[in-house]
């Protein structure tokens, strides 16, 4: 996947605390910026995005209700996500059941069928961030 477009990112939840990889689960309640908050999108195909997280260089997988994990050493279908762009912000929805993911209870997990409020997380990155998708207006 190296010669795949990648994107280095930062999320931050709707509590304003930016997301980081703990390995067993992505937590949004860290004030500053560190290694573990930073992620890495790579385009996998022309629909999905893969996302390795800070901790340990893992892809990162939606385990629906025990939300999103960067615990894996391959990409296979729980590890692909497909990005949304809204204006700053972006929405995940997850390979597991292809539901988006919303912050709950300071985690991500990926059990919404709808974009809202809480499914918009904000994108923070040095790199442009195109994605090669249409913006959403939602």
């Amino acid at each position: 996947m190296a010669s795949q477009p990648s994107y280095e990112i930062t999320l931050k939840g709707k509590n304003g605390m930016l997301c980081a990889d703990e390995g067993h689960r992505v937590m949004c309640n860290r004030p500053n910026l560190g290694p573990w908050e930073r992620f890495t999108l790579v385009k996998v195909d022309a629909e999905n995005f893969a996302m390795r997280g800070g901790k340990d260089n893992k892809w990162c997988a939606d385990e629906g209700n025990q939300g999103i994990k960067c615990n894996r050493d391959h990409v296979q279908s729980w590890e692909k996500f497909k990005v949304e762009v809204h204006g700053d912000h972006i929405s995940l929805r997850g390979g597991k059941d292809n539901k988006y993911c919303s912050y709950r209870g300071n985690k991500l997990v990926c059990t919404k069928h709808n974009v809202g409020h809480w499914e918009k997380l904000e994108i923070l990155t040095n790199t442009p961030y195109d994605f090669d998708l249409p913006h959403t207006s939602v």
